[in-house]
């Protein structure tokens, strides 16, 4: 411990030597401490005696671990000492050993590798992204506990036996099922409302809002001046029934730019007829909200627009482009697949590949609901309110309904009470309340 050269363990001194140790009696020598052999041979009746200690050194010559030879026994079956012929032969097997040891090795350093570069991957994006990263870290959670508990089912899943690889495998799929959005820029991913971009350009809509008032305030104080009390109350109150009506117009858009599960005709035709108001910067006239507004202030689900979803979108199909050329061993080659079909859909609308029934495999059925049961729960996204969890089971069941993701699956998480128990694990308590589903169709 104090960083003194060990002298007194057999093992260590034939790594620290890179020499052969040959032990007539370990009772009869003093060079080492036989303690703990002694202690043994007391506990099991045995009676150690000669000995051979060889170095294993791998291809590089470096030295990886001891081969400890105890007993050596001539044809009579008598306990005899070590050879010289024996040294050279067993140096031999050491070199069979060291290599065995080193390829496990180099396979386990391969696998820790792959591992260690896979959450390299995810720091980059989790500072990239701190709703990505703890979407990864929740769904990741989530795909274990069901894999576990269909893993352990002995009703609608008995046939389902994953090894320990094959769960590793399914893990390190859900770990990697979003790498792509390490390339998707930062405000698509996380797009709080509809006019973001690098800043919230609802800040800009409402500028130009006080332009409006400002020439109106300057309009009427020109048309006031030198007028009757009665026509200047006339244009005071024509005002502020203007005034009145921008502000209302200016509170309609900041609930509008928020983003909703749906934005209704009737809202869109609302902020269509507020774009059209006209301002005057710097003596030019032009509408109140640009085209480009326009078009991100009426979308009808969420912040994102048609352009942004299909960014978005390609995540998948560069998650698989990145995962694809990796040099996984066997037993993980599934993970690229695995990883990249969560968002497919059972009749064939998903994307990347468009993949339809039993193209899906039930690994990444498995991932599908996972990554759907967290981004519905979630309460930390910028872009969304959290829902409760019977809202959320509802949109779990009607995506099942439609064919869109594995109903067996979502079934057997509601009835075995999986649900409840993912959901006391990942969400705020406030959000878990009662939930009652018929699976009857």
């Amino acid at each position: 411990s104090d960083g003194s050269k060990n002298s007194n363990m057999v093992a260590v001194v034939s790594v620290l030597e890179d020499s052969i140790i040959n032990i007539v009696d370990v009772y009869n020598t003093d060079r080492f401490d036989f303690s703990g052999t002694k202690s043994f041979d007391k506990k099991t009746g045995y009676r150690s005696e000669s000995m051979l200690v060889i170095p294993l050194k791998n291809h590089e010559d470096a030295i990886i671990g001891v081969l400890q030879l105890i007993n050596k026994k001539n044809q009579y079956s008598k306990i005899t000492t070590f050879s010289t012929f024996d040294e050279s032969i067993t140096k031999a097997l050491a070199s069979e050993a060291a290599v065995a040891l080193t390829k496990q090795q180099l396979i386990d350093d391969l696998e820790h590798l792959l591992e260690s570069f896979l959450h390299s991957i995810n720091i980059a994006i989790e500072k990239k992204s701190k709703y990505t990263a703890g979407h990864i870290e929740k769904m990741v959670s989530i795909t274990e506990m069901i894999t576990d508990a269909i893993n352990s089912d002995k009703t609608v899943f008995k046939n389902k036996n994953y090894s320990d690889p094959e769960l590793k495998e399914i893990k390190m799929a859900a770990l990697m099922h979003d790498v792509g959005k390490i390339s998707t820029p930062e405000y698509v991913v996380d797009k709080a409302t509809k006019l973001q971009t690098i800043y919230d350009r609802i800040e800009t809509v409402k500028m130009r809002g006080e332009i409006r008032k400002r020439d109106l305030e300057i309009a009427y104080l020109k048309k006031s001046n030198n007028v009757d009390k009665e026509t200047e109350k006339v244009l005071f109150s024509n005002y502020m029934t203007t005034i009145e009506k921008i502000d209302k117009e200016l509170s309609f858009l900041e609930e509008a730019n928020k983003g909703s599960e749906f934005f209704n005709d009737r809202n869109i035709e609302k902020v269509k007829e507020i774009a059209k108001a006209q301002i005057m910067i710097d003596g030019i006239g032009q509408n109140w909200i640009s085209n480009d507004e326009l078009m991100n202030l009426t979308v009808q689900k969420g912040t994102l627009n048609d352009e942004e979803r299909q960014i978005i979108n390609k995540h998948a199909m560069v998650s698989l482009e990145m995962l694809k050329p990796l040099p996984f061993p066997k037993k993980y080659a599934r993970i690229p697949e695995i990883a990249a079909a969560h968002h497919e859909h059972i009749d064939g609308s998903g994307y990347p590949l468009g993949l339809k029934g039993d193209a899906l495999s039930f690994e990444a059925r498995i991932l599908a609901v996972a990554d759907i049961f967290e981004a519905l729960t979630a309460s930390d996204r910028p872009y969304k309110k959290a829902k409760k969890l019977s809202e959320s089971m509802k949109i779990l069941y009607f995506m099942a309904l439609d064919n869109h993701i594995d109903r067996d699956i979502v079934k057997f998480i509601y009835e075995s009470g999986l649900y409840l128990e993912i959901a006391r694990k990942i969400i705020p308590e406030k959000y878990i309340d009662e939930c009652s589903i018929d699976f009857e169709y």
